[in-house]
C-alpha cells in the first residue's frame, strides 16, 4: 500500500498530537480520529518531523488512506502531530551532572544554561562533555535522549566544586616504575573539579606504573598510570624451551617489559646471549621457534 507523504510545516500548533517516536503510526492516528482505531496499531504512517516542527495530514489525504483501507467515514478536519517541547528546567540539569560525578560529593551552581526548547527525553551530560575544569565556571555540553537513538544538543555554564579525597605522590614517581603502598599519600580536598579521573584512593595506584615522571606532591590522575607488566625489564624470568619431544628450562633476565602475548628480549643468565622470547605469564616466557632455541639448548649442554 502506498502512503501518502507528509507535509512539514515549522511552528508547531498547540494543539497538535504529541508524539515520541522516529515514526508516526496508525494507532497515533486513531488517538485523534477514531476511525483509524481498526488498523494495526504499529502500521506506520510516515517521518515524525525534526524537534520545533511539526507534520500534518491534511483532511483530503487522510480520506484516501482510510479508502485505501477500507475504512468507511468522512473525514472533514486536518491533524497535525508534533513533539512536546519544553526548556529543560535547571533541577533536572543539575541532577543529570550529579549523577555523571557520582560518587563525588559535589556542588552544582548553574550560572547560565541553553533557553531553547527541547524534546521530553533523558538529560544526559557526559564526563566527555565538560570543558576546562578550574575554580571558574565551565561550560558543560550535553543532550535530551529521545525517540530511541535521537540526540538533542543542550549546554549549561557552571561552577563546580567537589568535597572529599585526593591522591598525591609522597615523592618523585620514575616513569615504568611500580608504585608501592609508601609512594602515595591521601589528604583532604575541596575546590574545584581538577578532572574526572583524578584517584581519590590510594589502593587505586598501588601496583601500577607511572606513565611518566611525576613530582613530589602531585596529584594522581587515571590517565597518567598504566597497569604493571606480567614481566618488567630487569626481572628475573623463567624460560622454557620446547622442541618436539624435548623441554629445556633456564633462567633469564628481561631487558623489555612486556604483558602476555608480547614479544621480548630476554639475556641468558648463563652466557649473556640475547634473544626472543614471548611472555606466557607472570615471570614466564617460551622461546620463539628458530636460531634462538638452537642456540640456547647449545648454551645449556656447553
Amino acid at each position: 500500500m502506498m502512503l501518502p507523504l507528509l507535509l512539514a510545516i515549522a511552528l508547531p500548533a498547540p494543539t497538535c498530537r504529541p508524539i515520541d517516536a522516529e515514526r508516526i503510526y496508525a494507532r497515533d492516528l486513531a488517538a485523534a480520529i477514531p476511525l483509524f482505531a481498526s488498523l494495526p496499531p504499529d502500521l506506520a504512517i510516515g517521518y515524525s518531523p525534526a524537534p520545533g516542527w511539526q507534520r500534518t495530514f491534511h483532511a483530503g489525504e487522510l480520506q484516501r488512506l482510510a479508502r485505501a483501507n477500507h475504512l468507511d467515514g468522512a473525514i472533514a478536519r486536518d491533524v497535525c502531530f508534533a513533539w512536546n517541547m519544553a526548556v529543560p528546567e535547571p533541577g533536572a540539569i543539575i541532577a543529570s551532572m550529579k549523577k555523571a560525578l557520582e560518587p563525588r560529593d559535589v556542588r552544582i551552581e548553574l550560572i547560565d544554561q541553553a533557553r531553547f526548547p527541547a524534546p521530553a527525553g533523558e538529560l544526559v551530560f557526559p564526563l566527555a562533555g565538560a570543558s576546562v575544569r578550574s575554580a571558574a565556571p565551565v561550560l558543560w555540553r550535553g543532550y535530551v535522549s529521545y525517540a530511541g537513538d535521537k540526540r538533542f544538543t543542550i549546554w549549561a555554564k557552571v561552577l563546580i566544586s567537589v568535597k572529599g579525597t585526593r591522591v598525591l605522590a609522597a615523592h618523585q614517581l620514575n616513569a615504568q616504575e611500580p608504585i608501592g603502598a609508601g609512594d602515595v599519600r591521601e589528604e583532604p580536598y575541596e575546590g574545584p573539579l581538577l578532572s574526572t579521573d583524578a584517584l581519590t584512593c590510594a589502593r587505586a595506584a598501588i601496583g601500577k606504573l607511572a606513565r611518566r615522571t611525576i613530582a613530589a606532591g602531585d596529584p594522581l590522575f587515571e590517565s597518567l598510570l598504566e597497569p604493571a607488566k606480567d614481566v618488567a625489564r630487569g626481572d628475573t624470568v623463567k624460560v622454557e624451551v620446547r622442541g618436539e619431544s624435548t623441554l629445556i628450562e633456564t633462567a633469564g633476565v628481561a631487558e623489555e617489559a612486556g604483558n602476555r602475548g608480547a614479544t621480548i628480549t630476554v639475556r641468558n643468565l648463563t652466557s649473556g646471549r640475547k634473544f626472543r622470547a614471548r611472555v606466557e605469564d607472570k615471570d614466564k616466557v617460551s622461546v620463539v621457534p628458530g636460531a634462538a632455541a638452537g642456540l640456547i639448548a647449545r648454551d645449556q649442554k656447553s
